[in-house]
């Protein structure tokens, strides 16, 4: 469904999001750690529409909306 275009909305949660759109919603702390990005690149990319449901803010009080990602991207623009 999601890889076809046949989805007309998906609704993700995100770590950051850049003022261009692009999309970081996962990350791995360990250095030896296997990427875990599960279908949301998928869903970031095969749906008409991305809703970004998240806190605005860090717990260390840090905007989560940022001029450009630090986090791996899940999906641009």
């Amino acid at each position: 469904m999601m890889r076809g275009g046949h989805l007309d909305y998906a609704v993700l949660g995100a770590f950051q999001v850049s003022e261009s759109g692009d999309l970081a919603n996962w990350k791995t702390d360990a250095a030896d750690a296997i990427p875990a990005v599960g279908g949301a690149m998928d869903l970031a990319i095969g749906a008409k529409d991305v809703f970004v449901m998240m806190e605005l803010q860090t717990r260390e009080g840090q905007s989560k909306l940022v001029e450009a990602c630090t986090y791996p991207l899940t999906g641009t623009a």
